[in-house]
């Protein structure tokens, strides 16, 4: 039961709905698990269409990893739905990644027929909003119970139940969902936990590491990480395709970020401050600059939320 109350929690904070609609979102979720029990025997039944052998093994390796997860969470959906991780991956199964499942299957013949098949679960399924909402609910949680990124990716964060790592594709979707809603402190947060987990897929990368570079110049900045916004830039300057005019919009980003460590610069100079050397990277800044935050009221509800005493003074 604490498990239930603590999915019907996490839903209520990020859609701010109030118990009836906890529930029928937490029924869409389970609902969402039998989906993709379905979709993987569809999957299946369409390996011996596929001509290229690649692509077949490719779809076959789906079905059965949707079969995996399936099995496991139906043996107990409520347990598996409160570890806002699961929530969060099944949402992105059923929004950012079905497109890459269907182009997976190659022909128009089989897309089409893929996608018939999702027409008759469309109303059952997660959707993006569900999907944000699984991610404001993380970004909070975070928050009041201090929690790291790294605690989430590596799953350390419950004792309770298991939880997946995370990929990097997850970490950079958190991260992107954040700084496009001007939450830059989440954002450089998620995107660097994205870049430290690109770097262990080897190989395998799960997200696009240019696009990831991309976000990180500008969060890294926005942050006031303007030299670690430059190694990021000149990182995307080796990966990006040599196309003349993305070679001058990454120089000219490269210049405005020297001008704005110049600058920095002589603040420290004027400041008696020792100049960081161009050899050594400096700790990363990241402060949490929402304005609640900082008051003293907001801060004794998150210690409170964490069973800390607080000592409220006259």
């Amino acid at each position: 039961m604490k498990s239930i109350l603590v999915t019907a929690l996490l839903l209520a904070i990020a859609l701010q709905v109030c118990n009836g609609e906890i529930f029928s979102a937490l029924a869409t979720l389970k609902k969402a698990l039998y989906i993709e029990k379905n979709l993987a025997n569809h999957l299946r039944s369409y390996v011996s269409l596929i001509a290229d052998a690649d692509r077949a093994q490719k779809v076959s390796q789906l079905a059965t990893e949707y079969d995996r997860i399936a099995d496991e969470s139906l043996k107990d959906p409520e347990t598996y739905l409160a570890n806002p991780i699961n929530a969060y991956m099944l949402c992105k199964r059923f929004t950012t990644e079905l497109q890459a499942v269907q182009d997976l299957l190659g022909t128009p013949a089989l897309q089409a027929a893929f996608e018939e098949q999702l027409s008759l679960y469309k109303h059952e399924m997660p959707t993006t909003e569900d999907f944000e909402g699984v991610i404001d609910a993380i970004l909070r949680l975070q928050d009041t119970y201090e929690i790291s990124s790294g605690q989430f990716v590596d799953g350390s964060f419950s004792k309770a139940s298991n939880s997946p790592r995370m990929t990097a594709s997850d970490c950079f979707e958190i991260g992107r969902y954040a700084y496009e809603n001007g939450d830059k402190y989440h954002a450089l947060m998620w995107l660097m936990e994205s870049l430290a987990s690109l770097e262990l897929e080897g190989d395998k990368h799960s997200v696009d590491t240019i696009l990831l570079h991309d976000y990180l110049i500008y969060a890294a900045d926005d942050q006031g990480n303007p030299r670690h916004a430059l190694n990021h830039a000149k990182a995307l300057l080796q990966l990006s395709p040599t196309s003349p005019k993305t070679i001058s919009r990454i120089n000219n980003v490269i210049n405005w970020l020297n001008k704005e460590i110049l600058e920095d610069n002589e603040v420290l100079i004027s400041q008696g401050q020792p100049i960081p050397s161009q050899f050594a990277l400096p700790p990363v800044k990241n402060k949490r600059l929402m304005k609640r935050a900082t008051t003293q009221e907001f801060k004794n509800y998150e210690s409170l939320c964490r069973g800390e005493d607080v000592v409220v003074s006259d």
